[in-house]
């Protein structure tokens, strides 16, 4: 991170290797080890709050900045650390600010407009050096992101005829997002390989000895083919983006495929559609209450939901129409549980931007250290705006959780013309 700040904020300047050096120190300083510094409860609030900041985000650059893990992680030990620091008093000089600000003049106006979303549970305003600081991390956040959309590069391989090859090649340029590069015959694709830098072969014949990764299909596509094509790239960049950064290209919402996945942990009788509340409190208790009947969770943990909102505020509400309720599992957490709650009529929280709240889920993790992935998941699955359009559209609880099933796998379903409605 030091050498990507000196190399893109430190404009027009050369620097020193010990200038580098110097940065990282002083970065490090500021991103401590937390693990042990805080309790599970205060870590997901910060996660959660992370998320929701990181939401915000990327509706306004347009840009999904919610699966990359790395901003994730870093952002939210940063935002903890500096939680500490505004408890202790403790200010910090950032001694590239102006310089940042300076290069980074339109995204420093857009953190420091979405900013309240910590300074609001923090409950301090945030100086321009903390501000920074937080920039920073974006701003690399972005670059991996644009590193990360490299479109691939293809050459199609063909032995039937010129014209064929210039046909299929003009079809698949105009079905996915690639740049052909060229066409060639078969048994010369070897040479044409070493003179070019192709990501992917297309051909119609079977290939050997070549190093790129190449799929083969019909000189006339069919619907087998472009689906082939598309679980081919789709491949490709899940591959690709494990190699170059943290940035995880993800056909699925599963933060890690080894990961829990929310319908694993919503027992039977866990998920209520279409359910009356009368306020926000009521609303809670609905959510917490079949986990509570399970023996899941104490009666304790359950209130605790409600007085950490009373206390807080509703920063849970953490994506528009979505509320995550949780409590310290200090409370009595017996085993991982979840429920959602899609609420008959939206219920006010009192959240500024994202009320009124439509779905409420309730988490009970018991080791929250090692369920990051799972809850990082649930809340990527309800910040998709798409998403939460059709599980509202869900008839009933087996189809609402059959949407979420199909969902987490990458299966997004669509709406009919009736359902859309």
């Amino acid at each position: 991170m030091a050498r990507f700040i000196m190399t893109r904020f430190v404009i027009n300047e050369e620097y020193q290797n010990s200038e580098e050096v110097y940065l990282a120190m002083l970065i490090n300083r500021f991103r401590f080890k937390t693990e042990n510094t805080f309790d599970d409860k205060v870590r997901t609030d910060f996660y959660i709050l992370v998320k929701s900041f990181l939401n915000q985000l990327s509706s306004v650059y347009g840009k999904d900045l919610l699966i990359d893990q790395k901003l994730q992680q870093y952002l939210t030990d940063h935002i903890i650390w500096l939680y500490q620091r505004a408890k202790d008093s403790l200010n910090v000089i950032n001694p590239l600010k102006e310089q940042v600000i300076k290069g980074f003049i339109k995204d420093y106006q857009i953190i420091k407009n979405n900013i309240n979303i910590f300074e609001d549970w923090i409950n301090i305003k945030l100086t321009e050096d903390e501000i920074v600081f937080i920039l920073m991390h974006i701003v690399a956040g972005i670059e991996r992101f644009t590193q990360s959309k490299k479109t691939p590069n293809v050459i199609v391989a063909c032995d039937i005829s010129q014209g064929t090859a210039d046909y299929l090649a003009e079809v698949i340029q105009n079905s996915f997002p690639i740049k052909i590069l060229g066409t060639s015959s078969v048994h010369n694709i070897s040479n044409v390989l070493s003179g070019c830098d192709c990501d992917i072969v297309i051909s119609t014949s079977p290939l050997s000895e070549i190093s790129v990764p190449w799929i083969q299909v019909n000189p006339i596509l069919d619907e087998k083919d472009f689906d082939s094509i598309r679980v081919f790239l789709s491949g490709l960049n899940s591959q690709n983006n494990k190699q170059s950064s943290s940035v995880i290209k993800i056909s699925s919402y599963l933060t890690n495929p080894d990961t829990s996945k929310f319908t694993d942990i919503l027992l039977p009788g866990h998920v209520l559609v279409d359910m009356p509340a009368t306020n926000w409190v009521n609303a809670v208790l609905m959510a917490g209450e079949p986990m509570l009947k399970s023996g899941a969770v104490s009666q304790e943990y359950v209130k605790g939901m409600v007085e950490n909102i009373q206390e807080y505020g509703p920063y849970i509400v953490f994506a528009p129409g979505v509320a995550i309720a949780h409590a310290s599992p200090h409370l009595g957490v017996m085993k991982t549980s979840a429920t959602i709650v899609r609420l008959r009529d939206s219920i006010r929280f009192g959240h500024q931007t994202n009320d009124p709240v439509k779905f409420v889920v309730a988490i009970a993790l018991k080791d929250p250290a090692s369920s990051v992935g799972l809850l990082s998941s649930i809340m990527n699955i309800f910040c998709d705006s798409e998403a939460i359009r059709i599980l509202t559209k869900a008839k009933d609880h087996t189809d609402l959780l059959n949407v979420l099933k199909n969902i987490e796998i990458g299966r997004m379903p669509v709406l009919t013309n009736n359902q859309s409605a």
